[in-house]
């Protein structure tokens, strides 16, 4: 026979919550449990103590029954059931799901199960050198983990700032979750580090991701450098859907005068290649240093549109540099393309295409002060050129 047990305070235990898809953090489990009083006694109880809960989304999941629109859930045989249900959070509607088990009159299996986590920030707002290890408290192993993010396993590093959630569940269907937050160690100094922005010339279309690439180099003058840009590509056929593929860029160094004090070819490796704008970053530093600039990082967005573009050799170019109230572009032979000027800001001040043309000039008098980024486009090849007013 069935027996139907009443809710008594004393007899309830508490049961970790699990999160998932959900910014709810609780300080004790949303639901309470009463075993069932033997293996084959379906006895159990449970009851939602969640005081935001919206009671008409409310449904409870096991053994094949679904109930729902209801706070409380009796005459549960043992096992593991689920919990859903919506919530009013200060931010707007929520939803929150938890797992609970039944027990045959011993001590709950989930009793004291739960995750924590610690959070290496990343150093600067441009690396994503972050990690997350998470620990485990209870429960019984193996676990799986369970992230939002495509991570995997318990510490995942290589980290860019942002929200991680993840879900833990134990070899008894136990399961707990939590949301780290990985956010900027400190805001970089320009005695210590040089981040250089590069216009954007895609603002209307999405980024696909970052890939990163560290050099060190202790011989470089640190203090010298006004600019860094991408000058070059090498040839490479991009993949779409492959699980890795790489290419072979140039980065170009200018001081204060214009002068190139340094180029670096660099390799960034991509994983499951997409075609569309990726923003490609340089870092190069010099750990030997203690003061001044040791870190330099660089940003350059790229548009991968082609399932061959070839961009081995630099299209040449020279400009008279400082300017005055005219940019003139020596091309060196008649060529057809575009060139595109854009101040430090990303801003498009002056654009041009042309066809067979071996010179081409701006008016440049009503142009601001400072530095500007000149962009020759030639079918796939592409450089980039600064310019000072």
């Amino acid at each position: 026979m069935i027996k139907k047990l009443l809710i008594q305070p004393m007899f309830l235990l508490s049961l970790v919550l699990v999160t998932l898809s959900s910014n709810k953090v609780a300080a004790q489990s949303p639901v309470l449990v009463q075993n069932a009083s033997g293996p084959n006694i379906c006895d159990g109880y449970a009851y939602l103590i969640d005081s935001t809960a919206i009671v008409s989304t409310i449904s409870w999941q096991g053994n094949g029954a679904v109930v729902s629109g209801t706070m409380s859930v009796n005459n549960l045989c043992p096992g593991t059931y689920l919990c859903y249900y919506a919530y009013q959070s200060p931010t707007g509607l929520d939803s929150n799901f938890v797992s609970f088990v039944i027990g045959t009159g011993t001590t709950n299996p989930c009793a004291g199960f739960q995750v924590a986590s610690t959070v290496t920030n990343t150093t600067t707002a441009l690396l994503c050198n972050g990690s997350i290890a998470v620990s485990v408290t209870g429960g019984s192993g193996p676990y799986a983990y369970y992230w939002t993010n495509n991570l995997s396993g318990s510490n995942p590093t290589n980290l860019c700032a942002g929200s991680y959630g993840v879900m833990v569940m134990d070899a008894n269907g136990c399961a707990d979750s939590l949301t780290s937050v990985v956010s900027v160690a400190s805001t970089p100094t320009v005695s210590d580090s040089l981040i250089i922005y590069n216009p954007n010339p895609y603002p209307n279309t999405p980024v696909l991701g970052t890939l990163t690439s560290t050099l060190e180099d202790c011989l470089l003058n640190f203090n010298a450098v006004d600019s860094v840009a991408m000058t070059g590509i090498s040839p490479f056929t991009v993949n779409p859907g492959a699980s890795l593929d790489s290419v072979l860029v140039t980065w170009t160094v200018w001081d204060t005068t214009g002068t190139v004090i340094a180029t670096y070819p660099i390799v960034y490796f991509m994983s499951n290649t997409t075609l569309g704008v990726y923003n490609f970053m340089f870092v190069v530093y010099c750990s030997q240093k203690s003061t001044d600039v040791k870190t330099i990082i660089v940003n350059q967005f790229m548009n991968l549109n082609s399932l061959s573009l070839e961009s081995n050799e630099e299209t040449m170019f020279t400009i008279v540099n400082p300017i005055a109230n005219e940019l003139v572009v020596d091309l060196q032979q008649a060529q057809s393309g575009t060139i595109v000027v854009t101040d430090a800001s990303g801003k498009v001040v002056a654009q041009k295409e042309f066809l067979s043309d071996a010179t081409l000039s701006f008016d440049a008098a009503s142009w601001n002060k400072g530095m500007y980024f000149v962009t020759l486009t030639t079918g796939n090849k592409f450089t980039t050129r600064k310019v000072i007013k």
